[in-house]
């Protein structure tokens, strides 16, 4: 039996079987009205080939998820297509979802006597969290699957997709912010409430229901209990905070919605002048302080999850630095190990490293790795960054103290001592490129460059010298 199975049946659930959950879920999107049971679901099988989908019709769901650990649905509908031989298929990927019918909180390793207390005191847990009670919640191993289903499924269109994001975070905002941890002596941190928030965008796949969870309880399979009603899309976006609250194309109102705020945030700051540099990413060496963060977290998050997350972050951080694709793999083998060290000490599930293969394979592979803000970064690892520049100080004052500590050991006679100008050997290919370009005055900045072995700029540096001239 899954972990909060028996919560649900001491407090009167009912248990829905896979079909009548799926069913319930789409009943009221357009695709399902179309073509009821033989909708075309996109469904992912994690293990099939490092990872595959394919098209299932939602009336073959159960036989071909039956016995599996690695399918996942998401509570989106997608737009048909057809493949090569002309048959219909259904589209896969964030960028080709048709509506959303529910956004789902992913809550791990929960508590089941805190489950218990929310479902047994008839709302007053949601009230005083101030979220809506869930309208299904799946049970799947150790955790939970909220499921707020909307009354009507909203259209993914660009002009909203902001606020749909926003009230997710709002959602997983409030399971993380109600939930408290207790420390104890021998140093284990343990989190109270419903569960650990394990966040997802609005079009992640979730286990299957009727499918086998991922943590071995005998032949369990993943159960889907109905809890509450569902709920309006227009009730979420006001509790969410949101100005806009109409998700209809005659009612939305795009001067006072997010994406207007963005574009034109984005005018402001193209308006304002920025320094011109040549580079690109975070500053170097984030790859290597957040690699070592995460190793100083292996035994709080291998016990509470993110661990998959991590090393999605890492990867990114990895493009940003231009890290090489041999040093990330050893230093996510040497997070792995930490993980699986803890996970066996605590007794909670270790990570297998086909995970962390999986993980990584978003490197190399993004057309833009700037496009990932530090928010978005820190919500996969699970705790803030903080500022990483001069230790939190301005420039400023990161000099002045700088240059006393400098002083100081000047005044000591430690020979080591920065002198605090340019490094050693700097200003050696001077004579190089300036002989070069001498000897072949038709050639421009470029071929030199490439002629030498050095960058552009060099080049542009020392042809502006005066070869009489000082440096």
């Amino acid at each position: 039996m899954n972990l909060h199975e028996k919560v649900f049946i001491e407090n009167g659930c009912v248990e829905l079987s896979p079909m009548e959950f799926y069913q319930n879920l789409f009943f009221f999107s357009r695709a399902y009205m179309r073509y009821r049971d033989s909708m075309l679901i996109p469904v992912t099988f994690s293990e099939d080939n490092g990872g595959s989908w394919a098209s299932v019709p939602l009336g073959e769901l159960r036989e071909r998820c039956q016995g599996r650990r690695d399918a996942y649905l998401s509570a989106c509908t997608y737009f048909p297509r057809r493949d090569r031989n002309g048959q219909w298929q259904s589209s896969n990927g964030k960028d080709m979802v048709d509506e959303l019918c529910a956004f789902v909180v992913d809550l791990d390793h929960g508590d089941p006597d805190a489950v218990h207390a929310a479902l047994s005191t008839d709302g007053f847990y949601w009230e005083l969290h101030q979220v809506p009670e869930p309208t299904y919640v799946v049970c799947s191993g150790n955790g939970l699957h909220l499921y707020y289903v909307l009354e009507t499924p909203v259209p993914a269109r660009k002009r909203w997709i902001r606020e749909l994001e926003a009230i997710n975070r709002w959602l997983y905002r409030t399971f993380a912010e109600s939930d408290e941890t207790v420390a104890y002596e021998d140093g284990r941190v343990e989190a109270m409430g419903l569960g650990s928030p394990d966040y997802h965008g609005i079009a992640q796949p979730y286990r299957v229901a009727g499918s086998l969870p991922k943590v071995e309880r005998g032949d369990s399979e993943v159960s889907a209990w109905v809890v509450g009603r569902p709920v309006s899309i227009e009730y979420l976006a006001a509790c969410a905070g949101l100005e806009q609250t109409a998700f209809t194309v005659e009612e939305f109102d795009l001067s006072k919605s997010l994406l207007a705020q963005r574009i034109e945030e984005g005018r402001a700051a193209a308006r304002s002048y920025t320094k011109k540099t040549s580079r690109r990413g975070w500053n170097p060496g984030f790859y290597r302080w957040l690699a070592n963060q995460e190793r100083s977290h292996a035994r709080l998050y291998g016990e509470f999850g993110h661990r998959y997350k991590q090393v999605q972050a890492l990867t990114i951080a990895a493009i940003k630095d231009r890290v090489p694709r041999d040093q990330l793999v050893a230093d996510v083998r040497v997070i792995h190990d930490e993980w699986n060290k803890c996970a066996k000490k605590y007794g909670h599930p270790e990570i297998t490293w086909s995970e962390c293969r999986k993980a990584m394979r978003s490197f190399g592979d993004l057309p833009d790795h700037r496009r990932f803000p530090k928010w978005w970064l820190e919500e996969l690892c699970g705790w803030p960054f903080g500022t990483q520049k001069r230790n939190g100080r301005g420039q400023a004052e990161h000099l002045r103290r700088s240059r006393a500590i400098r002083k100081a050991y000047l005044e000591a006679g430690v020979e080591d001592a920065s002198g605090g100008g340019r490094p050693a050997g700097s200003g050696t290919k001077k004579k190089m490129v300036q002989d070069y370009a001498a000897a072949h005055p038709g050639a421009n900045h470029s071929e030199i460059a490439r002629a030498l072995g050095v960058s552009r700029p060099t080049v542009i540096k020392w042809l502006r010298v005066s070869p009489e001239g000082d440096e």
